[in-house]
């Protein structure tokens, strides 16, 4: 069995994004293990949003907090309904490094300055979600708006397989022994 997982991220635009500020789950995590520089710079002083409740998301969470980011992970999924897929132990000890959670929240949005780069989103929390015929449908808690800083962001880490074929690639072939 080789199971690779999905290699390719996907970013999903946001009202006012900034391609600039953002880098997939995935490309982040591979600077960091690989020490390549192909990301949004991260580290002490620098605010990363994190989109997204799974365990991915934590990942690369984690790994912006230990390399002196301010975090700050939100999630459509309420962890209080237990809808979030990132493990309980994952959650917790991001917690216990410093990492802000906004679970059960859906956004407005991003806000800019004048010259077009991102300062945070515009978040509020929400009773439930569900995706409809026309999308991703939300229940806004009236009042509940909070706006979340950050310079450097990645939005939801939803991998996806990587299916192209380069010039030069050749089929895989997987044999078995006897």
């Amino acid at each position: 069995l080789v199971a690779v997982g999905a290699s390719e991220g996907k970013i999903i635009p946001v009202e006012n994004h900034n391609p600039a500020q953002e880098a997939t789950a995935l490309d982040v995590l591979r600077d960091i293990s690989m020490g390549t520089k192909t990301t949004p710079e991260i580290g002490p002083g620098t605010k990363v949003l994190v989109y997204g409740g799974g365990n991915v998301a934590y990942d690369v969470a984690r790994s912006a907090v230990r390399l002196g980011a301010e975090v700050s992970v939100v999630c459509l999924e309420s962890r209080e309904k237990g809808q979030m897929t990132a493990d309980d132990e994952e959650i917790d000890q991001a917690a216990e490094e410093g990492v802000k959670l906004y679970s059960g929240y859906s956004n407005s949005g991003f806000s800019t300055d004048e010259n077009g780069k991102v300062t945070g989103l515009n978040c509020f929390a929400i009773s439930d979600f569900r995706f409809g015929p026309s999308g991703l449908e939300v229940d806004k808690v009236e009042g509940s708006e909070v706006f979340v800083p950050c310079g450097r962001l990645r939005l939801r880490p939803e991998d996806q397989p990587d299916c192209r074929v380069r010039p030069g690639d050749q089929p895989p072939r997987l044999s078995c022994g006897p």
